[in-house]
C-alpha cells in the first residue's frame, strides 16, 4: 500500500511540475475570397469557410532596381508563403517578382489546392536606392479565388 501512495505522489508531482506549453494562436483574421487585402510578414489569415490558412513566411530575396534609377538589371524579389490547413493539407509556395514595378496590375498567379493566389504588390517599393529595409516592413497585396483544379476534399 504504501509503495501505491509513494507512486501516486510522484506521479501527482511530476503531472504538476510539467510546463504544458501554449497553444498557437487560432484567432487569425479572414480574409473573403475574390477581395483583395494585405497581409504582413510572419501574418497568418484565414479563408473565410474554407478550412484553410495562408501564412506569410519570408522575403528571403530583394534585389529590386529602385524606381527612377537606370539599372543594368530590373531585379527580382522572392516571396515566401504557405497555404495550409489544420488537417495537415499544405502548399510551401514562391512568387517571383520581376522587375522594378512596385504594383503590377495583372499580378504574380499561383494556382495550389483549389485556389489561385495572386500577389499584386511587395512593400516596401523601392523608391531610394542605398535603402536598408527591415524584415518587419515587408507586406504583400493580394487576392485569392477558388480555382478549376481539384481541390483535397475535406
Amino acid at each position: 500500500m504504501r509503495l501505491a501512495w509513494t507512486f501516486g505522489a510522484l506521479l501527482f508531482l511530476s503531472l504538476a511540475s510539467c510546463n504544458w506549453g501554449v497553444l498557437p494562436s487560432t484567432d487569425y483574421p479572414d480574409i473573403t475570397l475574390g477581395e483583395q487585402f494585405r497581409v504582413d510578414i510572419d501574418q497568418t489569415v484565414k479563408l473565410a469557410s474554407t478550412g484553410y490558412y495562408l501564412s506569410f513566411r519570408d522575403v528571403p530575396y530583394d534585389s529590386r532596381c529602385p524606381e527612377g534609377v537606370a539599372c543594368i538589371w530590373a531585379g527580382f524579389a522572392h516571396v515566401d508563403m504557405n497555404l495550409w490547413t489544420a488537417r495537415g493539407d499544405s502548399s510551401q509556395i514562391r512568387f517571383q517578382i520581376w522587375g522594378t514595378t512596385c504594383f503590377q496590375h495583372q499580378g504574380v498567379s499561383i494556382d495550389t489546392l483549389g485556389f489561385i493566389l495572386t500577389l499584386y504588390q511587395l512593400e516596401p517599393c523601392r523608391y531610394m536606392p542605398d535603402t536598408v529595409w527591415s524584415r518587419s516592413d515587408y507586406a504583400a497585396t493580394m487576392r485569392i479565388t477558388r480555382s478549376n483544379a481539384e481541390a483535397p476534399q475535406q
